[in-house]
């Protein structure tokens, strides 16, 4: 973890050992060596989520400040040091007393993060998303919608000529700059489940879309690679539209058909099913195909409790009791 040593981790792990599990933040402040884990060290573990399990505080909470203008975690600090000195003079006296009574600091409020900057906060101190990732909210577009994925994205300039390409993802990267005839260009990062690709805009793409170049927006795009009618060794991306996905990903899935099985169609489905629909009401229509492999025959039925919201939660209940579904 970037900003973390061996000897911050070392003092952390040698602590618990010796006496146990931390118990909250200032339990820990209280324990661990704060000469060899710092204030540096101790930033960077709150931002990579390391004590998201001590309830009395947020990630946010470490870099709020106090009425007084100190930001928290040097408040956390001073308290730590404070704490370790005093038992370390009631050790060493006359009477050889352990306790030690310093009120705690009162912990600041602060503004939640948006799941975006939490999680590239993350991705900077680790490398990897942990806690989750910034894309999950756009599974089902990504997934289902989108009919080509950012790696495939150079390759579909040889073998997609001509067919109508949606991709979708978080701009991750933007640059501008002119041509040889000084003619303004765009390039835009996208990066979806499967990696990352770069976009060109010139000409009328980078006057529509430039707006969309933006670290951080979620969109999907619709294009096509075709040949430049001169040199149709010269094929280019053509972009029909972009949407920001945050505005349109709640009418993107417009229904969902379940094949199952007549023999799998029991109480346990039934009701895992129902709970699952009832928990995420939603735009997206709901349809049965019940199938008696034996007999072959089937039916389809529709839901008449509403509609409900498809979700990536669905989505891996359905492929862990492999039932087959199809989108739209």
């Amino acid at each position: 973890m970037k900003g973390v040593g061996r000897g911050a981790v070392e003092a952390i792990v040698n602590e618990r050992e010796q006496n146990g599990p931390f118990t909250g933040i200032f339990d820990f402040v209280e324990r661990v060596n704060l000469t060899a884990c710092n204030k540096k060290n101790i930033e960077a573990l709150s931002l990579a989520g390391a004590f998201d399990n001590f309830p009395e505080v947020s990630r946010e909470q470490f870099f709020a400040e106090n009425p007084k203008g100190e930001v928290f975690v040097e408040t956390l600090i001073r308290y730590g040091n404070k704490y370790q000195q005093d038992k370390s003079s009631a050790m060493n006296s006359l009477f050889g007393s352990f306790e030690v009574e310093i009120s705690k600091p009162e912990i600041p409020k602060a503004e939640p993060w948006s799941n975006i900057e939490r999680l590239n906060k993350e991705k900077e101190l680790v490398g990897i998303y942990l806690s989750s990732h910034p894309l999950d909210e756009h599974y089902m577009a990504l997934n289902y919608v989108c009919n080509l994925g950012m790696k495939d994205f150079e390759e579909a300039k040889t073998n997609r000529i001509n067919q109508e390409l949606i991709i979708g993802g978080i701009v991750t990267n933007y640059r501008e700059g002119f041509t040889r005839n000084d003619k303004p260009f765009g390039i835009l990062k996208l990066e979806d489940f499967t990696g990352s690709g770069e976009i060109p805009l010139f000409g009328k793409d980078f006057i529509d879309y430039g707006k969309y170049g933006r670290p951080h927006i979620y969109l999907m795009i619709k294009g096509a690679f075709t040949p430049n009618q001169y040199n149709p060794n010269n094929v280019n991306f053509r972009i029909t539209s972009i949407q920001p996905l945050n505005e349109i990903k709640e009418n993107l899935v417009k229904k969902i058909t379940l094949s199952i099985p007549l023999y799998k169609l029991d109480d346990a489905i039934i009701t895992e099913l129902s709970s699952l629909i009832k928990n995420n009401p939603g735009n997206s229509a709901l349809y049965f195909k019940i199938e008696d492999l034996e007999k072959q025959l089937s039916v389809s039925l529709a839901a008449e409790n509403g509609k409900f919201r498809i979700n990536k939660e669905i989505v891996q209940y359905l492929e862990k009791e492999e039932i087959e579904f199809e989108i739209n």
